[in-house]
């Protein structure tokens, strides 16, 4: 499997996605040594991160990655949590914390804790239906094409 992705461009979350706890052992801008978390294995990976900011470029693998995959990973943020379901969240806006949970259970294999999910749900609830204050600040704005209206009748 790992030998396939040498070369390739990865998104920031692949490892979570795949159920791996890593730390990140260099502090160099763009060059990067990601290691497992488990001490007993000997797993690391060498990539570096694009221009972007965002895409990560792997060059080599070191090792066999023999640990189990994690049912939970912390590594799952909600910001990713927020980004994979963003589709089917327009899809359905009253979906809960629950039935998130259970989508990225099914699709990814990952538990993801409630406070993340119910954090996702408040930013995937800001990129659609907007943020309450700019709303708010456009209230003026609303009341004037209503005037408008009423006057044009």
């Amino acid at each position: 499997m790992w030998a396939r992705i040498i070369g390739a461009r990865l998104s920031e979350n692949m490892l979570a996605k795949r159920g791996l706890l890593y730390r990140r052992q260099t502090h160099e801008r763009y060059r990067h040594i990601a290691r497992c978390k488990v001490t007993e294995c000997d797993w690391r990976v060498h990539y570096s991160r694009l221009f972007d900011g965002v895409t990560r470029q792997v060059k080599s693998f070191k090792g066999k990655h023999t640990c189990p995959r994690l049912q939970h990973s912390s590594m799952a943020s909600y910001s990713w949590v927020a980004n994979e379901l963003l589709t089917l969240f327009k899809e359905n806006l009253t979906m809960d914390y629950l039935a998130m949970q259970n989508y990225i259970m099914e699709r990814h294999g990952i538990a993801v804790l409630t406070h993340v999910c119910q954090r996702a749900e408040k930013l995937l609830k800001e990129w659609v239906e907007g943020k309450h204050g700019e709303s708010y600040a456009r209230l003026h704005e609303y009341m004037e094409i209503i005037k408008e209206k009423i006057q044009a009748q």
